[in-house]
């Protein structure tokens, strides 16, 4: 399980103090805050959904805030939002993956 530590925010002390992602590339760093920890069918996300069309990308969205576990409501997220997705399994969970979902906040420029 390369994710494992993930499951840490399954607490929802941890997932309330633990809510910013940094993505570091050579032209940027990405800021995201984490908007949800949650227990999700381990379907393949991609063929379920079209993450091409807005309308499908608002069903994800609806079906996450639909599934047991840890969620911002304040967090606003919308269809044109760059959403960042963190998945990894349940030991106990054949058909459920953990999902961690977060919202870019920021995207600043790396420094030469």
């Amino acid at each position: 399980m390369l994710f494992r530590s993930l499951h840490a925010y399954e607490e929802e002390a941890f997932f309330d103090k633990n809510r910013t992602v940094y993505i570091y590339t050579p032209e940027a760093v990405l800021t995201y805050e984490i908007f949800a920890a949650v227990n999700f069918s381990d379907a393949l996300i991609t063929y379920e959904y079209d993450f091409s069309r807005a309308e499908e990308v608002g069903r994800y969205l609806r079906d996450i805030e639909d599934c047991g576990g840890n969620f911002d409501e304040d967090c606003a997220v919308t269809e044109e939002d760059k959403i960042l997705t963190l998945s990894t399994c349940y030991s106990d969970q054949e058909y459920n993956r953990l999902l961690i979902e977060a919202v870019l906040v920021d995207e600043k420029e790396r420094e030469s």
